[in-house]
């Protein structure tokens, strides 16, 4: 004999009712006290009571499922009992099993919903009345000299935008409310969502504005970044005799117009998922597979127009065996496309030269 007890608080709010069964070789469940489901059992079982058949192993390991909705009315709210008679073929059988699950449901009415996670033949879990619809930018990924402003939108009535600028991905809860045009003078990631309550949110969109005068000039330190690597001082600057120092004879003049002929990659994540000392793929340079593996966002911008570009939320990984050695100081990286972030694949044709024109990585 099984007593199982467990508590409802409101019986009422359930519409179904299943129990679930894995057993050999027979049993008869009874709920409060009220028979409920039997099985290979006699009419009047007794305590010594055997089964009536045998039940095959190959039927035993699976969960056999009844209708218990006709017994709605025996759940209590507070203190229940889910009792179960298990029945063997014989005392001498060497097999014997009881495991029961019992499981309530209530339906969410005849309004339809999305589900992102398939339950066939259990009850629906959760669901979406539908997608909030994908934001839209005023200004494109890309190059800028001047400042400028950016409006967000989308057009699912009563949406709220969530907006970021330090690399990391907005969620429900974290980044700012969009309230109006946001004032872009710098370089700046720019990442936005939307979201409403019961719908399903949109995907993270990423632009990239690149001001090169940013770029040039940027400086050694960075705020919030390692300063030191494996002992050697930080330096996260382009080398000034070439793009800063006029008086140098290596200074480049037209190195802002000739960064504007190749195609940039914008690669943008939270930054402790980067750098930071516990968690960062960056600082744990040689640590390898899933658990090392951070969401990102990947923008190609071709600043001369010649290929469309793209953008695509991605994993990220440190690649390489000696050169991701800690000491090796700059390390690379790999992209992997998963439909846990975003597109299982990127379709887009990186390599002109080359007939592939689809990556997983």
């Amino acid at each position: 004999y099984l007593r199982l007890p467990f508590a409802v608080d409101d019986p009422s709010a359930f519409d179904s009712l299943v129990l679930r069964m894995k057993y050999d070789d027979g049993f008869v469940a009874y709920l409060n006290g009220v028979e409920v489901a039997r099985r290979n059992a006699p009419a009047a079982p007794a305590w010594d009571s055997t089964a009536t058949a045998e039940r095959p192993l190959r039927d035993a390991r699976v969960f056999e499922e009844l209708n218990a909705a006709p017994f709605l009315g025996a759940l209590r709210a507070g203190a229940n009992v889910l009792s179960i008679h298990g029945l063997n073929l014989a005392a001498a059988d060497g097999d014997f099993l009881v495991l029961p699950e019992l499981v309530a449901a209530s339906s969410l009415g005849l309004e339809g919903r999305y589900f992102r996670t398939p339950t066939p033949g259990a009850p629906n879990e959760g669901g979406v009345v539908d997608f909030v619809g994908d934001t839209k930018f005023s200004v494109d990924r890309g190059f800028h000299d001047a400042p400028f402003a950016v409006e967000i939108t989308t057009p699912t009535e009563g949406a709220t935008i969530r907006f970021t600028t330090d690399g990391s991905a907005p969620t429900a809860t974290t980044g700012q409310v969009y309230a109006g045009p946001i004032p872009i003078g710098r370089t700046t990631t720019l990442r936005a969502a939307a979201f409403r309550t019961g719908y399903e949110p949109t995907d993270v969109d990423t632009h990239t504005y690149i001001f090169l005068d940013d770029v040039i000039r940027q400086a050694a330190a960075q705020p919030g970044y390692p300063t030191m690597w494996q002992g050697y001082p930080a330096d996260y600057a382009m080398d000034p005799v070439i793009c800063t120092d006029t008086a140098s004879p290596h200074y480049q003049p037209t190195l802002k117009e000739d960064l504007k002929t190749l195609p940039t990659l914008s690669i943008v994540l939270d930054r402790d998922a980067w750098m930071g000392s516990a968690n960062g793929i960056y600082t744990h340079s040689l640590s390898r597979g899933v658990a090392w593996e951070r969401p990102a966002s990947v923008e190609l911008i071709d600043p001369t127009g010649r290929e469309p570009g793209f953008h695509a939320n991605c994993g990220i990984r440190m690649h390489g065996n000696s050169s991701a050695r800690p000491g090796e100081g700059k390390h690379p990286f790999r992209l992997l496309f998963k439909s846990v972030y975003g597109p299982e694949k990127l379709d887009y044709p990186l390599y002109p030269d080359s007939p592939v024109e689809s990556f997983d990585t």
